[in-house]
């Protein structure tokens, strides 16, 4: 079955304002560890604070926004979270202090309209087509995380830090000009007048739904927690100039999207989304463990991180569709709130938890309270 117009145009849409975002703020996840150290008054706890306060703005944010959406439409909304995008990204352009920084990344995470997206397409695509839209803005989501994390130590060649917020800036204020061209003002009409406590209330009741919000809040912990490791690794215990870290992320993201998107494809067509998630945590569980073990052994450790990424994009491409089959089209914009707030929450701990636990000294190797972290992140997939 083809895809009708605005079911094409929303997508679309929504892919590109998804992948602007993603780009402009993967952009910084491999650079920020070793660059922001270079700021007044920078730390690794604080390091760790300016990689995941963007979590935590977004967690606080995700929820009323979302069923903000369901009240007053989508559009608004979205336009909103861009322009706070955008001032986010000027102010953290504009700092010389790791305080500036913190802030800015703080403010970008207040424009937070992930779940407002999801629920924009969910509401313009037919049941029959919801999956298969919401798998591919998944797998979009993950080839722009691959794209950036690739870009962003490339960049570095030419870029200062300062340079990569202003990108982010930019990519915002192109999204602004997308959302106005491609979301018909129609849109801006009132969805649902549910009050916010009782949209909450129906929410938790949906059968599966907080095992959803559980699983993705820890699958961005560890993986912000692993980011936060992996080029301080890279580039203090192996010897690789971060703008050399790219010859090791481009064949490293080429090797799991090949195997992320067939996977996708065939749990959407096979309907084995049980069976594909049991997977994907039992690959997490043993990528983190190894990850863990052989931090000594490059190609071993390497191998490590594919597995952990190959197992977060089958996770991250895969929850979100399983979501928008469960929830009722009223509640779709508080539930995916509620989903994405959980998201940014793990991103939020994983950088502050990863970061605190980072020796000055040594900071390639976790202190006792990174180990306690990647050991709960294995109890953690081993109950998912």
């Amino acid at each position: 079955m083809t895809l009708t117009k605005i079911e094409r145009r929303i997508t679309l849409t929504v892919i590109s304002l998804m992948a602007l975002r993603m780009i402009g703020l993967f952009l910084l996840i491999p650079v920020l560890p070793v660059l922001a150290m270079q700021f007044q008054g920078a730390t690794p706890t604080l390091v760790g604070l300016s990689i995941g306060i963007y979590g935590l703005t977004q967690a606080a944010l995700q929820i009323p926004l979302g069923w903000l959406s369901d009240r007053w439409g989508r559009r608004p909304v979205i336009l909103m979270g861009l322009v706070m995008f955008v001032v986010g990204g000027v102010v953290a352009a504009l700092a010389t202090s790791i305080e500036g920084i913190i802030l800015g990344r703080a403010l970008q995470g207040s424009g937070a309209i992930s779940s407002v997206l999801l629920a924009l397409l969910a509401d313009v695509s037919r049941p029959e087509q919801r999956a298969k839209l919401m798998a591919a803005v998944g797998i979009s989501i993950g080839a722009s995380f691959s794209l950036a994390i690739v870009a962003g130590p490339t960049l570095t060649h030419w870029l200062s830090l300062t340079d990569l917020f202003w990108f982010t800036a930019i990519a915002g204020s192109l999204g602004i000009a997308l959302v106005w061209l491609g979301v018909p003002g129609n849109m801006a009409m009132q969805i649902e007048s549910t009050p916010f406590a009782e949209a909450m209330r129906a929410c938790v009741r949906v059968p599966g739904l907080m095992w959803l919000v559980g699983s993705v809040l820890l699958i961005h912990l560890l993986m912000t927690a692993v980011f936060m490791v992996f080029p301080y690794q890279l580039t203090h215990q192996f010897d690789w100039p971060l703008p050399m870290h790219w010859r090791i992320y481009l064949p490293l993201m080429i090797f799991v999207l090949a195997i992320v998107m067939p996977c996708l494809g065939w749990v959407e067509r096979k309907r084995q989304h049980k069976k594909l998630l049991v997977s994907a945590f039992g690959g997490l569980t043993i990528g983190i463990v190894s990850f863990d073990l052989l931090d000594h052994h490059l190609i071993g450790w390497l191998l490590s991180f594919a597995l952990i990424f190959i197992s977060f994009n089958i996770l991250e491409g895969s929850l979100p569709s399983l979501l928008s089959r469960l929830v009722p089209a009223h509640l779709k914009g508080s539930a995916l709130g509620l989903f994405a707030s959980s998201q940014f929450i793990g991103a939020f701990g994983g950088g502050v938890l990863a970061g605190h636990g980072l020796e000055i000294d040594h900071i390639s190797r976790f202190r006792g309270d990174g180990d306690n972290l990647l050991r709960l992140g294995i109890v953690a997939g081993l109950a998912a």
